[in-house]
């Protein structure tokens, strides 16, 4: 018979991790949004506005760790344990290239800010920016506080690895308010949510922040496989007339 203390305590976590979740999910959100305005207002461009955007994420992410006592270690600023994530990042690559191939085999949209960004921007902006901030935030930040809720065996999935692939697939629903349509988000969400469990793991089981970063970037680096895949087999999207 299981003791009714344990059984509290593993509830008052349950809650625990349930209020960072929601909070993590929500206060992008909020983030966002107010950012959006604050571009608009200053007429940036979609280079500019998404790239600060990432990085005052990352400014705010470290300000939340100080203020909750997380130190950069813990965060995992240090080196990996192992190079575990080397297979990981094969399987980001087959990832990303999947879910382009099939986002534009299906006729989606596409993400509008994307279509505003050259090569250039989009290889700084998106596979190097995004990656590296999006990591520190969801699994700096917002994965270490969940492990520090629920204290599991490093190598196992758990409540920290699947919190934070939520959390990261979550993120991506705000596309919704940029414009993009049902088949882009729910395809996006779907390999994000992926993606997300397989950087969690990774950080897990290495102890570092940056492989999941590499595997982030793998994964981005994965889109333009997929997208030239697609373009030999079924041409280009769209033609000139």
């Amino acid at each position: 018979m299981s003791d009714p203390k344990e059984k509290s305590l593993q509830a008052t976590k349950q809650v625990r991790i349930g209020m960072v979740i929601a909070a993590s999910i929500l206060g992008f959100y909020a983030f966002q949004l107010a950012w959006k305005w604050l571009s608009d207002s200053l007429d940036m461009t979609a280079f500019v506005s998404h790239s600060a955007m990432k990085a005052i994420l990352v400014v705010l992410s470290l300000a939340i760790a100080k203020s909750l006592r997380i130190g950069l270690s813990e965060m995992g600023f240090r080196r990996s344990r192992n190079r575990s994530w080397i297979p990981f990042a094969l399987g980001a690559v087959l990832l990303g290239a999947t879910a382009t191939f099939c986002l534009l085999a299906s006729g989606g949209g596409g993400i509008p800010m994307l279509k505003k960004l050259n090569p250039l921007q989009m290889i700084v902006s998106i596979w190097l920016v995004s990656s590296i901030c999006e990591e520190i935030y969801v699994r700096g930040l917002c994965q270490t506080c969940i492990e520090r809720i629920s204290t599991i065996p490093t190598n196992a999935i758990n409540t920290a690895t699947l919190g934070s692939a939520v959390i990261f697939g979550a993120m991506h629903l705000s596309l919704i308010s940029s414009g993009a349509d049902w088949k882009t988000v729910s395809l996006i969400v779907t390999a994000t949510t992926i993606l997300g469990f397989l950087c969690a793991l990774v950080k897990q089981r290495t102890g570092s922040i940056f492989p999941s970063i590499y595997v982030h970037i793998a994964f981005n680096v994965g889109g333009i496989v997929g997208g030239i895949v697609n373009v030999i087999l079924f041409g280009l999207p769209t033609r000139l007339p």
